[in-house]
């Protein structure tokens, strides 16, 4: 018997295989030491959640560079599960806000525009991250190009992501 077959969501398969990834970080994380080795097996065999859970955890910004210019971020994002996909938007977001106009915030905001049409931003992101993000997408989009189209694009998501409902009540006059 399927051992997903008595689960009754999505969100509990998710949860499942989040938590199986994240042991098997841990597992490769038992003696301390962090090689780029180790991120490479896990590329190779395909476990692109895994590899992402052991850069959170143990990487750098060094790391988490290379492997996303080992990745098609289209590819990639189908296959990490949600609670993954929020932390790397977190990352991202913290890339895009440390240098907006810099190389890794323009690639940043690549994996961003994916990761926003996977899921929706407010699924992703807080509001104090939507905050950071919106300034540092405004002074990215001030540029020319293909990065301030793409920074002009991503902001325009998230403006209408965190729009507040209108209030019924309020006067209309």
């Amino acid at each position: 018997m399927d051992p997903f077959s008595q689960r009754t969501s999505q969100k509990e398969i998710e949860q499942d295989e989040h938590q199986k990834n994240t042991s098997k970080v841990q597992e490769v994380q038992g003696n301390g030491v962090l090689h780029f080795e180790t991120l490479r097996v896990l590329l190779f065999q395909s476990d692109i959640d895994g590899a992402f859970q052991l850069v959170f955890n143990k990487g750098n910004e060094g790391m988490l560079s290379y492997m996303m210019s080992c990745l098609k971020p289209v590819e990639a994002c189908e296959m990490l599960s949600m609670p993954t996909m929020a932390k790397l938007a977190h990352v991202l977001v913290l890339l895009i806000c440390k240098a907006p106009l810099g190389a890794p915030a323009q690639e940043a905001c690549r994996w961003l525009d994916v990761l926003f049409q996977k899921a929706v931003p407010h699924d992703l992101l807080d509001l104090a991250a939507f905050s950071l993000l919106s300034d540092a997408l405004l002074c990215l989009s001030g540029r020319t190009g293909r990065s301030a189209v793409l920074a002009a694009r991503l902001h325009a998501q998230l403006a209408c992501s965190y729009r507040r409902p209108r209030d019924p009540f309020a006067n209309t006059y």
